[in-house]
């Protein structure tokens, strides 16, 4: 088979674009790579789907404290819920308590958490905020069975959403954001995780319902 001149230097043209497409779209698989490091590293959401839930922490100042970025789909309302007795090594603990103040708001906000005790009465403090405005800032009062286990400095085992990378879930399911849980001591300085429920605070994103 002969080939003009002109063919030849067409299929060698063709060539020649897609073995550049092939290095482009390599090239760019991998700075994309790079920029979703790099966002991660910088506590930067890295949204993929902006109908479901994302989220990602960031540094907080105190050893019970906690903080995340949260990106949250238009057009839903969400609110948070927490649970005090009997909180799972995995799941959510069943029932939770709505805290009817704290409903956070759509789009980009930021979440902090801390326990603290105040005259001898233990709290969970939450604080929203959205482009540097306050959206909440609640005090919700720890009335679990048992809080003495919060009062070691040690010896607990906690499980953030985000704290790697940015998690997402879906926006008509509950959503885990923490998990703070007491935890074993088989041996002096010794702390292992309690696979079965325990005393503990989780708390979680949730969509309002009608029926809310």
């Amino acid at each position: 088979m002969k080939f003009s001149l002109g063919t030849l230097l067409l299929i060698l043209t063709v060539f020649a674009l897609a073995v550049c497409l092939f290095v482009t779209r390599a090239e760019l698989a991998k700075k994309t790579a790079q920029l979703d490091s790099f966002r991660n590293e910088l506590r930067y959401l890295t949204i993929d789907d902006e109908t479901k839930i994302n989220v990602i922490s960031i540094p907080a100042v105190g050893r019970k404290s906690w903080r995340w970025r949260i990106f949250l789909p238009q057009d839903h309302r969400f609110t948070l819920k927490v649970g005090f007795d009997d909180v799972p090594f995995n799941g959510l603990p069943l029932p939770a308590q709505r805290i009817t103040r704290c409903e956070l708001p759509s789009g980009e906000s930021i979440l902090t958490a801390s326990l603290n005790k105040e005259n001898g009465e233990w709290g969970l403090s939450l604080h929203s905020e959205s482009n540097g405005t306050q959206n909440f800032s609640y005090v919700q009062e720890i009335n679990a069975e048992n809080t003495e286990w919060l009062d070691k400095r040690g010896g607990c085992s906690v499980q953030i959403a985000g704290d790697s990378q940015t998690d997402a879930g879906d926006r008509e399911l509950p959503f885990r954001l923490l998990s703070y849980r007491d935890g074993l001591t088989p041996a002096p300085g010794v702390t292992a995780t309690n696979p079965n429920p325990t005393d503990g605070v989780a708390l979680r994103i949730e969509p309002v319902l009608t029926n809310n």
